[in-house]
């Protein structure tokens, strides 16, 4: 089977799906770790066995909610979202205040946003309506907090906004005189009872594709210390977890603002002792691709799950330089081959972009 006949088998199993506007089945589903078809949001659902630690005296800054603060948590869209909610979460613990993932006994709203296409949008404009008109605070994080911040500033005009490169700050609404947002990578997630671990390794991408809002919400890589990324995993398989999931825009472009690359990252987390699995989140071809042989070799741990995130987006090559990828469809066969070669049983997932403005049958 030929990569342009499985692309186009692929465009028309699609195609019944899709509709006139060019990038409502975009790459920007991947980004956020949508299936190409069905790009439904979902929301974190914190267990009703998470502990609740308490403390006194704290308070909502500006709208006079007194502590604890039951915080009802809404989180959508890909894994790197997830993971900073699980991190706000566990941090808002960490400090005694309550998680909830209802919303009727909650004193406040943090709702992590997602805006990867327009009908997720439209579901996250719903939610900050219907959140706000419950009269309580409300907290919007996530990437629309950065991509649409007017937008979502016209809609909620009082919800306090957070976007993704700070975090961190959503302790400091919730508190009245700790300062706790520099330790929040600190925080253990594990008490929040999940079974694996999300690992945000770094924000945003080197790509300029022309159809994609996450790159306006996430800017350009700023990539986390190797050291605080090593110690946060051996952290985690320390409490028991058995399941390393590393996240970002781009995996793959982790490190190269820092003189490093994502096949060093993984040798220095496989050589961590104990029993655990690491899988690696997206990774674009344009990215992968100059490091390729060094990844291959990393991946030959059995502490690395074989399974290999590569968005191609088009079958043409045409249509790729309309998107502005910077790859060919010959860089993404390669890849694809180097890591078959190595691992038969490799599992790939990939990305379709169907009705790309100018695209014809």
């Amino acid at each position: 089977m030929t990569l342009s006949w499985s692309l186009a088998t692929a465009a028309r199993s699609l195609a019944a799906f899709s509709r006139p506007r060019a990038c409502a089945l975009s790459a920007r589903m991947s980004r956020a770790g949508f299936t190409p078809v069905r790009c439904r949001a979902g929301s974190i659902n914190v267990a009703a066995s998470v502990p609740r630690a308490r403390t006194n005296g704290t308070l909502l800054c500006g709208v006079g909610v007194r502590g604890p603060v039951k915080v009802h948590v809404e989180a959508y869209g890909c894994t790197q979202n997830q993971g900073e909610a699980r991190l706000m979460q566990a941090l808002l613990l960490r400090e005694g205040h309550d998680v909830l993932a209802g919303e009727s006994d909650a004193d406040a709203h943090l709702l992590v946003t997602c805006t990867v296409v327009e009908r997720t949008e439209r579901d996250m404009v719903a939610r900050m309506r219907a959140l706000a008109a419950t009269g309580k605070p409300l907290v919007v994080a996530g990437c629309m907090a950065a991509a649409q911040r007017t937008l979502v500033s016209s809609i909620v005009p009082r919800a306090r906004v957070v976007p993704p490169r700070r975090w961190r700050e959503v302790a400091t609404l919730f508190e009245s005189d700790t300062a706790c947002s520099e330790r929040a990578q600190e925080i253990e997630t594990a008490r929040l009872g999940y079974h694996d671990a999300i690992v945000p390794i770094a924000q945003g991408c080197v790509g300029r594709c022309t159809y994609c809002i996450t790159r306006v919400a996430r800017g350009r890589v700023s990539s986390r210390p190797l050291e605080e990324l090593v110690g946060e995993v051996q952290a985690h398989v320390d409490r028991g977890i058995r399941e390393i999931k590393l996240t970002g825009q781009d995996t793959a472009a982790w490190g190269v603002d820092r003189g490093a690359n994502l096949a060093g990252l993984l040798t220095e987390i496989t050589a961590i002792p104990g029993e655990f699995r690491v899988r690696v989140g997206m990774a674009d071809p344009l990215a992968v691709f100059p490091i390729v042989g060094d990844l291959v070799a990393a991946f030959d741990s059995e502490k690395v799950f074989k399974f290999l995130h590569l968005p191609v987006q088009s079958g043409d090559d045409g249509i790729l330089a309309a998107m502005q990828r910077d790859h060919s469809v010959a860089d993404f066969e390669d890849i694809v081959r180097r890591f078959r070669a190595s691992f038969p049983d490799l599992t790939l997932s990939t990305d379709v972009i169907v009705g790309f403005a100018g695209e014809t049958d």
